[in-house]
């Protein structure tokens, strides 16, 4: 039988393993040294993300709790018109919910202040600032550390009440103008609440 050779050996034939090593046959052995793994560490980043996710989730879990608690609240209160409701409890009126979104007014608000109060909000429903508003919070909690985003969260709520001002004041005529400024003045609650 010819010998069999390794591929990219020349002329050394390779050994079958039942063949007897020759007496005078040296093998060496040799020891692997065991390799030394490093312990593992940790980054010095994770104290740092692990502080942003606390932040992120503190912030997202108190815009739930208000949000829930402040649905609670209105719990009680009368619808006075498709979409409209009037609570019995003190506070400003406001935009609640997503699908559909309520807007909920002070029960003993009267004309004609309660008709400015109506125009406001409604103009808040028509260019979607119930959805705008949370969605901006939301994002700002994802940047909390950043206080030009506290800031620009901050002026964007402002701008949003002005404008929806703006935009009802344009459609009134002259002489309601004023009637309007003084609803406000009446309606504007020191305690204003601050859910997004």
């Amino acid at each position: 039988r010819d010998p069999v050779q390794q591929p990219g050996t020349a002329g050394v034939p390779a050994r079958s393993p039942e063949e007897p090593l020759p007496e005078d046959a040296v093998v060496e052995i040799t020891t692997l040294e065991p390799m030394k793994v490093p312990e593992p560490r940790l980054s010095p980043v994770l104290p740092l993300a692990l502080l942003w996710l606390a932040g992120v989730a503190l912030l997202w879990g108190w815009w739930l709790y208000t949000h829930l608690k402040l649905k609670k609240r209105m719990e009680t209160a009368v619808r006075a018109a498709p979409g409209v409701f009037e609570s019995d409890r003190p506070g400003p009126p406001f935009v609640l919910g997503f699908f559909p979104p309520r807007i909920y007014l002070p029960k003993d608000l009267a004309e004609p202040n309660r008709s400015y109060v109506l125009a406001h909000e409604k103009l808040h429903l028509r260019r979607g600032d119930f959805l705008w508003k949370p969605l901006f919070f939301l994002e700002v909690a994802v940047h909390w550390f950043n206080p030009v985003l506290w800031l620009a969260w901050r002026l964007f709520c402002r701008d949003l009440e002005a404008s929806c001002d703006e935009g009802v004041l344009w459609k009134l005529p002259e002489q309601e103008r004023t009637g309007y400024a003084r609803a406000l003045l009446a309606l504007a609650a020191p305690g204003t609440s601050r859910l997004p």
